[in-house]
């Protein structure tokens, strides 16, 4: 999956840049988290992100995650999240990354 703060509809660029690395992803695996309301843009999260985490992977049954970011906050609130799920995680397959790009 890729998860973003951009809006769902970057969600085609996003495809098209893999495929042009040769990464194919299907459309409904890379969700944009960002929304606009009343023309003003809501600022995504981190929560946000490790919330869609929870609600979306892990209570369907995922217990195999790997999370890279370059947004410190984000990576915090992930590994917020592995810490609370470390009964659930196969942790030692489960990663968080932070890279600084």
């Amino acid at each position: 999956y890729i998860l973003t703060a951009r809006q769902p509809e970057a969600a085609r660029a996003i495809q098209a840049y893999l495929l042009q690395q040769g990464v194919y992803m299907p459309l409904e695996n890379i969700t944009g988290l960002g929304v606009t309301v009343d023309g003003k843009t809501k600022t995504v999260t981190a929560e946000d992100k490790a919330d869609w985490v929870e609600e979306n992977l892990i209570f369907n049954g995922v217990n195999q995650l790997t999370f890279a970011d370059d947004g410190l906050k984000n990576v915090e609130a992930m590994i917020r999240l592995f810490t609370d799920y470390q009964e659930v995680l196969d942790l030692p397959k489960s990663r968080v990354y932070w890279r600084l790009l």
